[in-house]
């Protein structure tokens, strides 16, 4: 951890007003292999309420109102595929969630693992219906929605982690570098990669009410879980030359926009690509917004 301007310090407040608020949200990758190019982009309009403190954590609730594919001119795609119906079939899962979270606003839990499953479970059968070859994929929905897999399955969210800020009610110097380490899941195809992320606090346009958080990371090839064997295994099916050198590259840029007046994250963006290289490349750009 660095001090650049350790005479100024801001304690961002979190807001605890129980009124509704309402946001949007885009979450898109585009993968490059080769000649292979796939883009995928979801958006969706939620709302999200404070339910009040239970012991040392706070409870969120997010509904969702509406979800729905964009082409990459952000475009809402009208005529689906069989596996955007899929997918948005699925994604109904989410419609009702609650959080737990620290006082910070870190993700810590979901609270209502039961009403997930109660879902799927009415979801399952319009899926096997519509696509009866699926039924490998709906065993495994089933295991990972157990009581002993579910938490994992949201804590390894990109959307969740990037959302829940953990930027709150901690005294923090403006032009200070803070670390904290993370695990982004699906990096590289379905191969989870472990980040240190660094978050710097800068002046604004109007300090008093407006304050930006910067984000920026790196790799952290020293991690107990970074994934060298099933990169290898990976790298392996690439079209490169059998015994070269390919690096592991990462792009990561984002940034919070703070309203410490209202105690709120009013826009959240982040833009990162994980890339092989030249033979490989995914990009992930996570944009949030209150409405």
């Amino acid at each position: 951890m660095q001090t650049t301007t350790p005479h100024i310090i801001s304690n961002i407040r979190l807001n605890d007003d129980p009124t509704p608020r309402h946001y949007t949200a885009e979450i898109c990758t585009l993968t490059k292999q080769g000649e292979k190019k796939t883009y995928t982009a979801v958006a969706q309009e939620f709302q999200l309420l404070y339910a009040g403190t239970q012991g040392e954590f706070r409870h969120y609730q997010m509904n969702i109102k509406d979800r729905f594919y964009l082409n990459e001119r952000y475009n809402i795609i009208q005529k689906l595929n069989k596996a955007q119906k899929l997918g948005l079939t699925i994604a109904k899962i989410n419609d009702q969630l609650e959080f737990a979270t620290n006082p910070h606003f870190k993700f810590i839990k979901i609270t209502n693992p039961q009403t997930i499953r109660d879902t799927w479970q009415t979801v399952r059968p319009e899926i096997l219906e519509m696509h009866p070859d699926l039924n490998t994929m709906a065993d495994n929905f089933d295991q990972q929605l157990k009581d002993e897999n579910i938490q994992q399955l949201y804590q390894n969210d990109n959307f969740f982690n990037f959302f829940f800020a953990d930027i709150f009610q901690q005294k923090i110097k403006k032009g200070e570098e803070l670390e904290t380490n993370k695990i982004v899941a699906d990096a590289i195809e379905r191969i989870a990669i472990p980040i240190i992320e660094t978050r710097k606090v800068v002046t604004s346009d109007d300090p008093e009410t407006q304050i930006t958080v910067n984000l920026s990371a790196e790799m952290d090839a020293d991690h107990s879980k970074f994934p060298l064997n099933e990169l290898t295994a990976f790298l392996g099916k690439l079209p490169a030359t059998p015994g070269s050198q390919q690096a592991l590259r990462l792009k990561y840029s984002g940034v919070y926009q703070v309203d410490t007046d209202k105690g709120i994250i009013t826009q959240g963006s982040l833009n990162y690509t994980f890339s092989i290289g030249e033979f490989y490349e995914k990009t992930t750009i996570i944009n949030y917004t209150v409405a």
